[in-house]
């Protein structure tokens, strides 16, 4: 039997061995019978759907009609999904049980799934023929199921596109999608469908994420960062895939990411599946954990095989990227420097930690966990779950489906015990083993971006000049370099040197970075018609620096044809900024919105018919559970997922790409971008926006989702590090000052420096005034109000009188500017008065609804809004001078 592993299988009449992949293996056509088992149009006609269920299971397989194969589930397999699929207490037969649809009005009546708010929807034309040929075209070719799987999985919810993708599952509860429905059942059916042993939650997590993509000096390393914990997350993922398919995560979703739709062309081999583009596949938009449910397996041995691997293939993947730089490296070194990476293996791993908990779904009885956390009871601990699991008991005996719905809230509840152990899970580090330091016992000094870590080359100093002097030279592999001074250890410089690899996993044939002084100039080099994109040889520094400085840190000059280009748009465009932007975004309280704190009451999501259904009942349960909160259960979950996902992948790197910058890392709740100063506010509002609102197809986070924001802006010759711990201060301010925020650092080069939060209601008059500024606008009023803080931020200070000398001190500013297109440029005390309302009524709204403490009178929000005026023009100038 070789290394083979084997489980245990016992049944009434025999015992006998099972090897373990055939065990974590999914039975495919069984996935795409469970996939389809409700047709996507299942809410135009509800009585016909199963029907039109077995023509759709025949279409795949190339079939029409009656092919042998019936689509019909094993019924104690679909017993056990039912119970974790978690369906809330409705009557078997709804009140709108022929279609969902208004007859009277041909519409359809929807609610947002967190936070609910109503939608109308027009019944769509659409019908079973359409369905059936777009999935035939999609199998075309492809031969086994599981090709044909993953094919339907990716391709049908596009092809058929909106609003029919977006129909809902459950008519009388129109709060969440059949797609997202058939994906979570489908998952849930892969864990529990093989044998009696039930399911398992696989949570995986790698680390240290924030040092490993902060630990950068340019914008190359700090993609690469991102992109390796991307590849290496996408790596643990591969063991699911490849047994289970996309459906077991419940988080991230999967579908539209370009790492899987690769996988899916590339390796699965399903030619339908087109490449990502170049924007989508130079953005990584995996997240640094996920969480998939799995088989348990005989004795938990398949869920914690499978565990075991997602380890072991991210691990592999981290080493071959950093074997592979330190090949490239070891191509281009002296022969005299033998021995110079004899630390590199010890660094590599003992790096990263990865982490994988497995636990089985059994396990997890509503006593066991009330007892883990602390409670008396299931009730104790999900007192809203249990109050809406007793309006099953309103239903007449004759109206019941075969689930009495007693697992409303288990999934929920089962997800955050899972967590926890996860959390417990990485508190326990290993310490790593280092080698014994050579060269007599010296030990070499500290890596100059990660120094926890030694740099290579030699423990003596002056051996060590000599090797990094010949390597800086040498070392220049695909537009990555050294500059003069880095001396780094075995993981920095596979952050740098590990582009090749990284560009052919990310599907990229190249992939060419400005520099930070050619994001804060990049308006101004289009309005100059310079495009640095198509120029074989650029540097940023060429806008600012003298060829004497560039020669003395050992940079080539500009050509003259630049150079003399260069000139020209300085004399008509002006010097060209000198100041970027790092935004840092997170949305708040994620974990709150997966343990239900901030979903939307059952009786706000119910249909108006069903709601007046279960009221009519006159039973006391009713009211308790119609206010209860809607529990977050699986395809609730999905939804929340597959909302985060596609502002990860599709609709944030366009926003960013709107606004000239570029997008860094984008996971789904969390996002690091580099910007132009000018319209970086503007950019931090529309992907809040974006985050909340979702886009025409398919919805968002919903408007009760809150964002807090950090934007710090600094010179392009800022150490890259301290600019991306600005923007991260920033961000940590807006979650202190009470989240859903913006909070804006200004890193002036003259070290003058100063911050302040900017509530996102009523934040475009920043962008108002900074464009007035950008005009000329005379600032000299915002320097008086400042001498004035110190008198008007008293206690007792009433706030009539200070919007008086705010509005006197605007009307008295010699506001005499210089004239374009014939209209004089000027701010008077009216327009000064009403954004300080404006700004001051935002943030006292906010700090009531957030129930933190305000401020005595206006306080620190005068003194915000003042820093804000002064960085308005700072942002305008885009320079110091």
């Amino acid at each position: 039997m070789g290394n083979a592993r084997f489980s245990v299988v016992l049944t009434e009449k025999s015992v006998y061995l099972v090897p373990m992949t055939e065990i974590g293996n999914a039975n495919w056509e069984e996935l795409i019978r469970v996939w389809l088992r409700d047709p996507m149009d299942k809410a135009l006609d509800i009585r016909g759907h199963a029907s039109r269920a077995q023509n759709c299971f025949s279409a795949a397989f190339g079939q029409d009609g009656d092919n042998g194969r019936t689509a019909e589930l094993d019924p104690a397999a679909a017993n056990r999904m039912e119970e974790l699929l978690e369906s809330l207490p409705v009557p078997s037969i709804e009140p709108d049980g022929e279609s969902a649809f208004d007859p009277a009005k041909g519409r359809l009546k929807t609610f947002h799934a967190l936070d609910g708010r109503e939608r109308e929807t027009a019944r769509p034309e659409f019908d079973e023929a359409d369905l059936v040929r777009e999935i035939k075209e999609i199998v075309e070719g492809l031969e086994d199921s599981k090709a044909r799987f993953l094919a339907l999985w990716r391709m049908l919810p596009e092809r058929i596109g909106h609003p029919l993708n977006a129909l809902p599952a459950i008519a009388g509860v129109p709060d969440h999608s059949l797609t997202d429905r058939a994906d979570i059942a489908t998952g849930i059916w892969a864990g529990v469908e093989r044998d009696d042993y039930g399911a398992a939650f696989l949570s995986f997590a790698l680390g240290p994420v924030q040092p490993f993509i902060e630990a950068a000096r340019t914008l190359r390393d700090l993609w690469a960062g991102s992109a390796i914990l991307s590849s290496m997350a996408f790596a643990a993922m591969r063991p699911i895939l490849d047994h289970l398919g996309p459906t077991a995560f419940v988080y991230p979703a999967l579908r539209g990411n370009p790492l899987m739709d690769m996988w899916l062309r590339d390796e699965a081999n399903i030619p339908c599946v087109r490449s990502p583009s170049v924007r989508a596949g130079r953005s990584p938009s995996l997240p640094h954990r996920f969480l998939a449910i799995v088989p348990w397996g005989c004795g938990g041995e398949t869920a914690r095989d499978l565990a075991e691997q997602c380890r072991k293939t991210a691990r592999e993947e981290w080493l071959e990227l950093s074997e592979g730089a330190r090949e490239t490296l070891a191509d281009k070194t002296d022969g005299e420097f033998s021995g110079w990476d004899r630390l590199w293996q010890a660094q590599a791993e003992a790096f990263f930690h990865f982490h994988a908990t497995a636990v089985p779904t059994r396990e997890l009885t509503d006593e066991a966990m009330a007892a883990w956390l602390g409670g008396n009871g299931f009730d104790d601990i999900w007192p809203d779950a249990a109050i809406i699991r007793r309006l099953y008991d309103t239903i007449p005996a004759s109206e019941r489906s075969s689930n009495d719905r007693s697992s409303v809230g288990r999934w929920q509840a089962m997800l955050e015990v899972s967590a926890r152990i996860m959390e417990a899970e990485r508190m326990i580090r290993p310490v790593p083993t280092l080698p014994e330091p050579a060269d007599d016992g010296r030990v070499a000094p500290k890596c100059a971006l990660l120094g926890t870590f030694e740099q290579m080359g030699p423990a003596d100093f002056s051996e060590a000049k000599k090797f990094w002097n010949a390597t800086r030279m040498n070392w220049q592999i695909s537009g990555s370099r050294l500059r003069k001074r880095e001396r780094l250890s075995a993981v920095a410089l596979t952050k740098r040197f590990a582009m090749p690899i990284l560009l052919e996993k990310m599907g990229l044939d190249s992939l060419r970075f400005p520099d930070t002084a050619t994001i804060a100039a990049r308006a101004w080099l289009r309005e100059s018609e310079i495009d640095w994109e198509r120029r074989g040889e650029w540097s940023g520094r060429w806008l600012h620096d003298s060829d004497a400085l560039l020669k003395k840190d050992g940079e080539d000059p500009a050509p003259s044809g630049i150079r003399e280009m260069l000139k020209d748009a300085r004399s008509s465009n002006g010097a060209p900024p000198a100041y970027y932007a790092v935004l840092m975004m997170d949305g708040d309280d994620l974990g709150g919105w997966l343990r239900g704190e901030w979903g939307p009451k059952i009786g706000d999501i119910m249909h108006p018919d069903l709601r007046a259904w279960f009221e009519r009942r006159d039973a006391p349960q009713v009211a308790g559970a119609l206010d209860a909160r809607r529990p977050v259960g699986p395809a609730l979950h999905a939804a929340i997922s597959g909302a985060l996902a596609r502002f990860a992948s599709r609709i944030a790197p366009g926003i960013i790409q709107e606004h000239e910058g570029e997008a860094i890392y984008s996971g789904g709740d969390d996002l690091l971008a580099l910007l132009p100063v000018r319209g970086a506010v503007a950019c931090a509002r529309d992907l809040r926006a974006a985050y909340r609102n979702g886009d025409e197809t398919s919805p968002g986070m919903g408007s009760k989702a809150t964002v807090s924001a950090g934007l710090a802006f600094v010179h392009w010759k800022e150490d890259f590090r301290l600019s991306l711990a600005a923007a991260r201060g920033a961000e940590k301010r807006a979650k202190a000052g009470g989240k859903d925020a913006l909070a804006i650092r200004f890193m002036r080069r003259s070290g003058e420096h100063s911050e302040a939060l900017l509530d996102w209601d009523g934040s475009e008059w920043f962008d108002d005034l900074a464009g007035l500024f950008d005009r000329k606008a005379n600032n000299r009023w915002a320097y008086r109000l400042r001498a004035e803080l110190p008198t008007l931020s008293g206690p007792d200070m009433p706030e009539e009188m200070i919007e008086a000398e705010i509005r006197r001190l605007g009307d008295r500013a010699d506001d005499r500017g210089e004239r374009k297109t014939g209209e004089e440029v000027r701010i008077s005390g009216a327009m000064l008065a009403g954004w300080w309302r404006t700004y001051r009524d935002a943030r006292r709204r906010r700090d009531e609804e957030k129930g933190t403490e305000p401020s005595p009178v206006a306080g620190n929000r005068l003194s915000d809004f003042v820093a804000l005026c002064q960085g308005a023009d700072f942002v305008a100038r885009r320079r110091d001078d």
